[in-house]
Protein backbone atom coordinates (compact mmCIF):
# COMPACT_ATOMS: atom_id res chain seq x y z
CA UNK A 1 0.00 0.00 0.00
CA UNK A 2 1.35 3.42 -0.94
CA UNK A 3 1.89 6.06 1.74
CA UNK A 4 -0.87 8.68 2.04
CA UNK A 5 1.49 11.54 1.18
CA UNK A 6 2.93 12.04 -2.26
CA UNK A 7 6.69 12.24 -2.75
CA UNK A 8 6.32 15.94 -3.57
CA UNK A 9 5.03 17.01 -0.17
CA UNK A 10 7.37 19.00 2.05
CA UNK A 11 7.76 19.39 5.78
CA UNK A 12 9.59 21.90 7.91
CA UNK A 13 12.76 20.78 9.66
CA UNK A 14 13.90 22.09 13.03
CA UNK A 15 15.89 24.84 11.34
CA UNK A 16 12.80 26.01 9.42
CA UNK A 17 14.09 24.71 6.06
CA UNK A 18 11.46 23.15 3.81
CA UNK A 19 12.61 19.57 3.25
CA UNK A 20 10.85 17.38 0.66
CA UNK A 21 9.61 14.02 1.90
CA UNK A 22 10.69 11.00 -0.04
CA UNK A 23 8.90 7.67 -0.17
CA UNK A 24 10.61 5.03 -2.36
CA UNK A 25 8.24 3.21 -4.67
CA UNK A 26 7.17 -0.19 -3.39
CA UNK A 27 8.33 -1.89 -6.59
CA UNK A 28 11.83 -0.53 -5.95
CA UNK A 29 11.96 -1.73 -2.33
CA UNK A 30 11.10 -5.40 -2.84
CA UNK A 31 12.34 -7.93 -5.38
CA UNK A 32 11.17 -11.43 -6.16
CA UNK A 33 13.56 -14.09 -4.97
CA UNK A 34 12.73 -17.79 -5.22
CA UNK A 35 9.00 -17.50 -4.65
CA UNK A 36 8.97 -14.72 -2.06
CA UNK A 37 9.53 -11.01 -1.75
CA UNK A 38 12.88 -9.89 -0.38
CA UNK A 39 13.61 -6.36 0.78
CA UNK A 40 16.36 -4.70 -1.27
CA UNK A 41 19.18 -3.02 0.62
CA UNK A 42 19.19 0.39 -1.09
CA UNK A 43 19.96 2.35 2.06
CA UNK A 44 23.72 2.03 1.86
CA UNK A 45 24.54 2.39 -1.81
CA UNK A 46 28.05 3.68 -2.36
CA UNK A 47 26.96 6.92 -4.01
CA UNK A 48 24.79 7.82 -1.00
CA UNK A 49 27.71 7.22 1.33
CA UNK A 50 30.01 9.25 -0.93
CA UNK A 51 27.45 12.08 -0.94
CA UNK A 52 27.26 12.08 2.86
CA UNK A 53 31.06 12.15 3.12
CA UNK A 54 31.29 14.98 0.57
CA UNK A 55 28.68 17.05 2.40
CA UNK A 56 30.54 16.65 5.68
CA UNK A 57 34.08 17.21 4.44
CA UNK A 58 33.99 19.62 1.47
CA UNK A 59 33.42 23.38 1.71
CA UNK A 60 29.95 24.66 0.73
CA UNK A 61 31.17 26.41 -2.44
CA UNK A 62 32.79 23.28 -3.91
CA UNK A 63 30.72 20.91 -6.11
CA UNK A 64 30.71 17.26 -5.10
CA UNK A 65 32.01 14.81 -7.72
CA UNK A 66 31.15 11.11 -7.36
CA UNK A 67 32.47 8.40 -9.70
CA UNK A 68 30.81 5.02 -10.00
CA UNK A 69 31.54 2.08 -12.29
CA UNK A 70 27.90 0.87 -12.34
CA UNK A 71 24.68 2.58 -13.40
CA UNK A 72 22.95 4.73 -10.81
CA UNK A 73 19.66 3.28 -9.49
CA UNK A 74 16.32 5.14 -9.46
CA UNK A 75 16.38 5.71 -5.71
CA UNK A 76 19.93 7.11 -5.68
CA UNK A 77 19.10 9.36 -8.64
CA UNK A 78 16.12 10.76 -6.73
CA UNK A 79 18.20 11.22 -3.57
CA UNK A 80 20.82 13.18 -5.53
CA UNK A 81 18.16 15.42 -7.08
CA UNK A 82 16.49 16.17 -3.75
CA UNK A 83 19.80 16.72 -1.97
CA UNK A 84 21.01 19.16 -4.62
CA UNK A 85 17.82 21.14 -4.10
CA UNK A 86 17.81 21.08 -0.29
CA UNK A 87 21.49 21.95 0.25
CA UNK A 88 21.81 24.19 -2.86
CA UNK A 89 24.92 22.46 -4.13
CA UNK A 90 25.99 21.12 -7.47
CA UNK A 91 26.52 17.35 -7.61
CA UNK A 92 28.24 15.56 -10.48
CA UNK A 93 27.86 11.77 -10.66
CA UNK A 94 29.63 9.73 -13.33
CA UNK A 95 28.08 6.30 -13.80
CA UNK A 96 28.80 3.61 -16.40
CA UNK A 97 26.91 5.43 -19.17
CA UNK A 98 27.07 9.19 -18.63
CA UNK A 99 27.65 12.15 -16.37
CA UNK A 100 24.72 13.37 -14.28
CA UNK A 101 24.88 17.04 -13.26
CA UNK A 102 22.44 17.73 -10.43
CA UNK A 103 21.64 21.36 -9.69
CA UNK A 104 18.58 22.90 -7.99
CA UNK A 105 16.75 19.57 -7.98
CA UNK A 106 17.20 18.89 -11.70
CA UNK A 107 19.45 16.47 -13.53
CA UNK A 108 21.15 17.03 -16.88
CA UNK A 109 19.76 13.71 -18.15
CA UNK A 110 16.17 14.97 -17.61
CA UNK A 111 15.38 11.68 -15.82
CA UNK A 112 16.18 9.62 -18.90
CA UNK A 113 19.13 7.35 -18.37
Amino acid sequence: MAPPHSSRTATRSRSGLRVPRRFPEESKIFSKHRGGLVKKGSTFHSEKLALAFGLMSLPAWMPIHIMKNLRICDDCHLVMKLTSRVVSRELVVRDANRFHHFKDGCCSCRDYW
